[in-house]
């Protein structure tokens, strides 16, 4: 009877942290309700440092990776080629495929599969990582927008040095915020403190394919700035947009260079400072444009459609690390 009853409450308990837990779920999404930072890399990056080698104790290739590949049969399935900034490998014989997140046993087999149908004979395709570098695209206030290759654990200052410095418009504030994408979670770096030594331990460890963008010091990081609207997520130069009676969220996300390939139109979220506190509402682009006023204050978050399952499992896998924790304390409270 002593153990049904213990049972019982531990699945009490488990109820209770699941549903605890479920109020933190989802994207990183802004919050200036306390005037708060916006999510930082102690946050968010930490928690990506337990990704694939944890989770399956092999290499999975990254955009950027050189892949090497040989052959004893045909000379001319020998060469070098990199993992484009989508993760997409281009093949000997035209065509590419999605090597991203793949382990490399995994990327041998299928692109062994795809080459075998020129062939009679088994290719013996043999494939080797030769380079560990990381695309990554950057944007917003720099000399040289586009897609760098970046090592492992690129310092921030050599990312701007890449991308030709940042920008020299007098128009414009001084870039202060780095708002770095990966898959549909934001993270936030304050180049002040980084500069002044107190984040230099936050320079990210890189896994290819984020979205760098070098914005303004806004409210991203919880400052006032009544008379802009916050325009954030995957778009082109996003940031701080001068606040203008009548303008709707298309001319909005035009002035913040529009979306990218990867902008999902379809997950939009507005977020309004009430006299009760932060009020979000989420819909399409369309559904907002039409249907809601923009307003001085106002942050708008663009969702990506650039998610893997990779990143999915990670999250589902800290989440569940996290019902876990709740519990035990749950049970040392009880």
């Amino acid at each position: 009877m002593k153990l049904k009853t213990n049972l019982k409450n531990v699945a009490v308990l488990f109820a209770i942290a699941v549903a605890v837990q479920g109020c933190s779920l989802g994207p990183s999404l802004p919050d200036n309700s306390s005037g708060k930072a916006m999510p930082s890399l102690t946050e968010g990056f930490l928690v990506e440092n337990t990704r694939s080698e944890i989770i399956s104790g092999k290499t999975e290739i990254r955009p950027g990776f050189q892949i090497q590949m040989t052959s004893a049969v045909d000379e001319k399935l020998t060469g070098e080629s990199r993992v484009d900034m989508n993760g997409d490998l281009k093949l000997p014989y035209g065509g590419s495929i999605h090597a991203a997140g793949l382990t490399l046993q995994a990327l041998t087999e299928k692109v062994s599969g795809e080459i075998r149908k020129f062939y009679k004979t088994d290719p013996q395709v043999v494939i080797k990582i030769s380079d560990r570098k990381y695309y990554i695209e950057v944007r917003g206030l720099v000399q040289k927008p586009g897609v760098i290759l970046v090592s492992e654990f690129e310092k921030v200052e050599n990312i701007i040095k890449k991308s030709g410095e940042l920008s020299l418009n007098k128009d414009v504030r001084e870039a202060r915020v780095v708002q770095i994408n990966r898959g549909q979670n934001s993270y936030y770096i304050d180049l002040e403190e980084y500069f002044q030594g107190r984040d230099m331990n936050l320079s990210p460890k890189w896994y290819g394919g984020e979205k760098v963008f070098f914005i303004q010091a806004t409210t991203a990081l919880g400052e006032e700035n009544s008379a802009s609207v916050q325009i954030l997520g995957d778009l082109r130069n996003p940031g701080a947009m001068a606040y203008k009676e009548g303008m709707n969220l298309f001319q909005y996300i035009n002035k913040a260079g529009g979306p990218t390939q990867t902008t999902d139109l379809d997950r939009v979220k507005i977020i309004r400072q009430t006299a009760k506190g932060p009020v979000t509402t989420e819909g399409t682009a369309d559904e907002i444009a039409n249907k809601i006023k923009l307003q001085a204050g106002d942050t708008v978050y663009m969702g990506s459609s650039n998610s893997s399952t990779l990143e999915r499992r990670v999250q589902m896998g800290a989440s569940f690390m996290s019902v876990l924790t709740a519990i035990g304390f749950l049970i040392i409270a009880f």
